[in-house]
């Protein structure tokens, strides 16, 4: 492995006639840059991250495309203390998103006013940004015995600082959540 990688892309994504959830859009286009680093400096630790520039216009009417943040990022750190054992972390930050405002009919767009469960409306809004912190472990049991080639057991706890947030609009994630699975290769 190298001790360090970088990449770098831009795209471009013209739509026409993009039917996004509820809106109808005639002309739309997304557009960006997408950075990603990662340095290992030791066998057994790494750490990089990435990070995301996006333009989302409705050509018609200049206005953003909703539920695209203009900045999104992560951060991560992982290591290897004992070979079968892997621990990573991982920083999620994603920047205001617009909310629709807009449902397509047969009889043209109408204005529409979405309300989450605490009341909100979504008139002429944005979804806050938000950081998310993730812990996952891994542990290999076994490799190359009683007719296993691996046996692994996962485990992750995502949204640890219990943040509120909405990734859509009227959809509130879950609060710390734990979750664990396993994996067996014969």
């Amino acid at each position: 492995a190298h001790p360090w990688e970088a990449g770098a892309a831009f795209f471009y994504i013209d739509y026409d006639r993009l039917f996004d959830e509820l809106q109808f859009i005639p002309d739309a286009y997304t557009t960006g840059v997408e950075l990603s680093l990662r340095l290992q400096p030791f066998d057994r630790f790494s750490f990089g991250g990435n990070y995301t520039f996006q333009r989302a216009r409705n050509e018609t009417g200049g206005v953003p495309l909703a539920d695209r943040p203009v900045h999104h990022g992560n951060i991560f750190i992982q290591g290897n203390p004992v070979p079968p054992l892997s621990l990573r972390a991982d920083v999620n930050l994603v920047g205001r998103r617009p909310i629709p405002n807009t449902l397509s009919t047969s009889a043209g767009d109408l204005n529409f006013t979405f309300v989450d469960p605490d009341g909100n409306r979504s008139v002429g809004g944005s979804l806050a940004g938000y950081v998310k912190l993730d812990l996952a472990a891994q542990y290999r049991f076994l490799k190359d015995r009683w007719h296993l080639k691996e046996w692994t057991i996962f485990g992750k706890i995502e949204n640890l600082l219990d943040d509120a947030y909405q990734e859509k609009f009227g959809f509130p994630a879950p609060g710390i959540t734990f979750l664990a699975g396993t994996q067996a290769a014969f």
